[in-house]
């Protein structure tokens, strides 16, 4: 059974603590003393579609094709990104995948983590193509 808290953070809510009531016997945040604020701004990891490729990680999904509802963001070197009109989702065709990748490790699933230079050397510069919704990536500076 889950606790009232995990209930909250699974609903995506953001819990606050007042540090100035915490208590060393704190179980749940409910605890006597403990005062917490409940707000309905939904939780992020802190990137956006202005920020995504400053420093993050994360695993992208391949696909065939650039998805027909996608429209270019931005071209750098040989990447060309794609988002979608909520902007929540990432789409990138590129020829490196991986460590290394300015500030960001960016693997694409079923190929070896590795180096980026090293998966385009191994592929031969071939394009490929993977997509991510934003939420899924993590903010290497938050780590």
């Amino acid at each position: 059974m889950e606790t009232i808290t995990e209930a909250i953070q699974n609903l995506g809510l953001e819990i606050n603590f007042n540090e100035d009531n915490y208590d060393a016997g704190i179980a749940n945040g409910f605890e006597k003393g403990a005062k917490w604020a409940f707000s309905n701004r939904k939780k992020t990891n802190g990137l956006t579609i202005k920020n995504f490729w400053d420093a993050s990680v994360g695993n992208w999904r391949p696909l065939d094709e650039v998805p027909s509802d996608f429209h270019k963001l931005a071209t750098s070197g040989n990447s060309i990104y794609y988002t979608n009109d909520n902007e929540d989702t990432i789409c990138r065709q590129s020829d490196h995948w991986g460590s290394g990748i300015r500030e960001c490790n960016w693997y694409l699933d079923g190929h070896p983590r590795n180096n980026s230079f090293l998966f385009s050397k191994r592929n031969k510069g071939k394009l490929f193509i993977g997509i991510i919704k934003i939420e899924y990536l993590k903010d290497i500076r938050r780590i």
